[in-house]
Order: structure tokens, then sequence, then C-alpha cells
């Protein structure tokens, strides 16, 4: 039993894709342009201002999701039977809370970028999987729920692991917030185009596992490598070349 195979990954690894999509073409130039004009301590202070509006949006994300886990594995995963759905939200509600920390990441990856750092953005995935990898080999391979913590695990070193790179490269945290701050403002308007866009994926995939649901059992397991499969080919080799 893995977690594909209970049809969880696509809905709280959804918001992480999104927050991918949008940081190669809302914060990067932002953050960078900001550098050029204001420099640095303004810069400092708006992704601190970033970074802690994630820290609220994303447990924002959590706390509904958590709260909603149960009717929304009904609703994508029609074809389970009642123990089938318990389990699959129980997993939900550790996965959602990748949310926040792929959030979290992101910025810091944004920020290394604007700052021509490209080691540690590349990097972090592995970090990220790499430990989740050997978490699950050697302690939760029999347990669908510590392969979720596992991953949330990872996401956190992977988190660590960048807000380490970020203060190497003398960023300072400031504890600030302002959803009114007008860079704050502009940064949410420039990103509602790309995460509607990034949006429409996620939710052909959950039509689609709710139509998969009623077939033979693995087949949710199949058809998400299968998709693995494709992006891997075509988004990250073709599409993200170009």
């Amino acid at each position: 039993l893995t977690v594909a195979s209970l049809g969880v990954p696509p809905i709280p690894s959804a918001p992480g894709a999104f927050l991918l999509v949008v940081r190669n073409q809302v914060p990067v130039p932002m953050i960078a342009s900001r550098l050029h004009e204001k420099g640095v301590a303004y810069t400092w202070r708006f992704v601190s201002m970033l970074f802690s509006a994630v820290v609220v949006i994303g447990a924002g994300v959590w706390v509904v999701s958590a709260a909603i886990a149960t009717p929304l594995m009904r609703v994508t995963a029609p074809g389970f039977d009642a123990h089938q759905v318990a389990l699959s939200a129980s997993v939900a509600r550790v996965m959602f809370l990748l949310v926040p920390l792929i959030g979290l990441a992101e910025v810091m990856r944004a920020l290394l970028n604007a700052r021509y750092s490209f080691f540690a953005p590349a990097a972090m995935n592995v970090v990220m999987n790499g430990l989740a990898a050997a978490l699950i080999l050697f302690f939760a391979h029999r347990d669908v729920t510590r392969v979720a913590w596992a991953y949330v695990i990872g996401a956190g070193a992977q988190l660590m692991f960048m807000i380490v790179c970020a203060y190497r490269e003398h960023f300072r945290y400031r504890p600030v917030l302002s959803f009114r701050d007008p860079d704050v403002v502009l940064m949410g308007k420039l990103s509602t185009h790309p995460l509607i866009a990034a949006g429409l994926n996620p939710i052909v995939r959950v039509a689609e596992q709710s139509f998969i649901s009623f077939l033979p059992p693995g087949s949710i397991t199949i058809v998400n490598y299968a998709y693995r499969l494709i992006s891997a080919l075509g988004g990250t080799v073709f599409c993200r070349s170009v």
C-alpha cells in the first residue's frame, strides 16, 4: 500500500505545484527588481513579509483542509469504502502540511534565484526526496501514514536547508507582516493568472481520479506513475528547458 494507491497526493501537493509555477513568473523577477531598485535592506523586509504571509496563509490552508479531509476524500475517490476513506483522510491531513513547508521553501528559492545563486535551489528537491526516501526505506515502507510523515519531514529538512543557504547570502528575516503593503498587493495581483493556469491541471487530475477509482485495484497507482513519467519527459525535459 502506498500513498499514491490511496489517491491522496494530487490534492495536497497541488498548492505546492502552484507555488512552483508562480515562483518563476512573479517572485523571482519582483525580488530581483527590488534588489536593483530599492536595495538590500528594503528587499529583505519585502521577502520577510512574503515569508510571514505564506506562514499565515499556509497554516490557514492546512486547518481548513484538515477539517474537510473526510468529505474531500469521499468526493475525489467515490469508489472507496468507509475504511479507505478514513485512512486516506488521515493521510491527507498529514500531507497537507506540505503546503506551508513547500511554500516557505519556494520563497527562499525565489530569493536565491534572484541573487543568482542556483546550486541550492536546484538541490533542494534532492534534500527533500532523498531524506523522505531514506525514511520510507528504513522506517515507513509498511505504513502509509509513516510514508506521509516521511515526506513532511523531508519538506521540513528542505526548508531548513534553504533558510541556511539564504542566510549565507546575507538574508535576515524580520518578523513583519502587512497584506496591504503595495508590493505584497502587487505580488498577489500578478500571481492571479499563473495560479489559475496552474490550477487547471490538478482539477483535471481530480476528475480523472474520480473516474479511475471505479476501475480495478491498482489503477490509481498505475495512472499516477504514468502521469509522473509524462511530467518528467514533457514537463521537466521539454517545457522547463524551453
